[in-house]
């Protein structure tokens, strides 16, 4: 299996994701330009409005009105035209991203041996597949995109700010330290649940692929209330786990927005009465754009201190895949060796254990001719399915040999082996 994520080099755990990015890596970059536009436009109407509080209007500047009104009108279509081409793009990327991924988790999982799969659920696989491989999308994109643009957005509002009146300025960066603890506090305790979480969900999920393929058998045996009650279980403890992550994950953004408009009532108490008592030289056109700046300040600060939940929940999720991609393929030491096959079947001294304590088979020795009919029979667990699958070369880990034509399995190419 994968090794734990958390014991791996960051550079590591980049890399084994980071190249499913590189082919986007144009289109990625066009995008960035795109949303510094956008952000550059977006830091517009603020100031518009301050000339418009100061001086348009206290002037009866007609034709200035129009200029602004016109100059912000030009602004939002642009920014709508960029809107619409980034998205547009971006979900291509995406797209693209999670297309490349999601065919390199099947192809692997093609290639895994059986014991993989003994200890590994079938939900378990697909949700790897389908979830947690478009969650690792999300926040590739989300790193590639959003992460640039909300640090360029929140650089330009603070130069913004500080030009316009650094003790204001100031008084805005009150909130942050409350958000940096609070946001490494959450970190810690949200973690554990994303996984629990998780593990649950997959119990479902196998529920779901266990009993729906078998509904025949199910009915056969009306079985329908058991199977009902099992899947009430799961789902119940899946809903447990997620209730208590609530509890947290619910309150964070909360209690960062209050930290955040108490941040805005300092701005207005404070810059308000500069005003209404003419200290500090602030007109009323300067509180309201920075009001405005304020307002877009914190924008991106809600931005990184919710990112720790996303990057959670990412990590989870490439834990999970990079355990597929990560696995040991089936070992194929005869690769290219393609002798021809004519049928003789020889077990010789052949003993084999699923989990090393209890044998399911011992000391088999059989030899079966080409053209032989043969009928193992035997009680349930005795082996009989096992004897099939050693021969198949669904496992290894067995001690003796197993013959084909006098040629052990293990020295023929696997793929030859089994297609004949």
């Amino acid at each position: 299996g994968a090794d734990c994520i958390n014991c791996e080099s960051k550079n590591k755990t980049i890399g084994k994701l980071a190249k499913y990015l590189i082919p986007e890596l144009p289109n990625l970059f066009f995008c960035v330009v795109l949303s510094l536009i956008t952000t550059a436009l977006t830091l517009i109407p603020p100031t518009a409005t301050s000339t418009l509080v100061d001086d348009v209007l206290p002037s009866r500047d007609l034709a200035g009105l129009y200029r602004i009104v016109g100059v912000l009108l030009g602004s939002y279509i642009l920014r709508c035209v960029i809107g619409i081409v980034r998205s547009y793009r971006l979900r291509v990327s995406g797209d693209h991203v999670v297309y490349a991924l999601r065919n390199d988790v099947f192809a692997k999982a093609q290639k895994l041996s059986m014991r993989f799969y003994d200890k590994t659920s079938t939900g378990s696989v697909i949700n790897r597949i389908s979830g947690d491989t478009s969650t690792i999308q999300a926040f590739m994109l989300r790193i590639t995109q959003e992460v640039v643009v909300e640090f360029f957005t929140l650089v330009g509002i603070v130069v913004i700010m500080f030009a316009m009146n650094y003790k204001l300025a100031l008084l805005t960066l009150i909130p942050i330290p409350f958000v940096v603890i609070g946001t490494r506090i959450f970190g810690k305790k949200i973690k554990p649940f994303y996984r629990r979480i998780w593990r649950k969900w997959v119990a479902v999920t196998s529920v779901l692929t266990d009993s729906l393929p078998g509904i025949r058998v199910i009915k056969a045996f009306s079985a329908e209330e058991r199977s009902g009650e099992s899947f009430k279980d799961y789902n119940t403890a899946w809903l447990e786990v997620d209730k208590k992550s609530a509890r947290i994950s619910t309150a964070f953004p909360t209690i960062v927005n209050f930290f955040v408009l108490c941040g805005s009532l300092l701005i207005w108490g404070i810059g308000g009465k500069w005003v209404v008592t003419g200290d500090g030289s602030l007109s009323v056109g300067t509180l309201v754009a920075f009001i405005s700046y304020a307002s877009m300040f914190y924008t991106p600060v809600n931005f990184f201190a919710n990112l720790n939940d996303s990057y959670q929940s990412a990590l989870s999720s490439a834990e999970r895949v990079l355990d597929i991609l990560d696995a040991e393929d089936e070992p194929d030491l005869g690769k290219g060796n393609c002798p021809e096959i004519h049928g003789k079947i020889e077990f010789k001294n052949v003993n084999f254990s699923f989990d090393r304590t209890k044998m399911t088979l011992s000391d088999i020795n059989l030899t079966i001719e080409p053209g032989d009919v043969v009928g193992i029979v035997g009680t349930t667990g005795s082996g009989k399915s096992t004897l099939v699958n050693l021969l198949m070369r669904f496992y290894d880990g067995y001690d003796g040999d197993i013959l084909v034509d006098g040629v052990n399995i293990h020295d023929i190419d696997l793929s030859y082996y089994r297609s004949q």
